[in-house]
């Protein structure tokens, strides 16, 4: 849970862990099981996945309801859209 943040208008999931190949698998993931769109951002030289604002209520009712309240603020991006 505590391996991503809010950004601008969406959500990054940090995926410094994994290999570039494996990051594309993890977008697809989402795309085919749940018909999220992310797409890869490079950060630090490596890949981690963004979910922008017209994603992020969808992905937002699948993974709240697994979260620790005090992380839920990682859902909200910083321009103020509430999920």
């Amino acid at each position: 849970m505590d391996d991503g943040s809010a950004d601008h208008c969406g959500v990054t999931i940090q995926t410094h862990s994994f290999d570039d190949h494996e990051v594309e698998r993890l977008a697809r993931a989402l795309s085919e099981g749940f018909d999220i769109v992310a797409t890869t951002r490079a950060n630090k030289r490596r890949s981690i996945l963004y979910i922008g604002k017209r994603q992020l209520p969808r992905f937002a009712a699948i993974v709240r309801p697994f979260m620790l309240g005090d992380l839920e603020y990682k859902l909200v991006p910083r321009r103020g859209l509430t999920p």
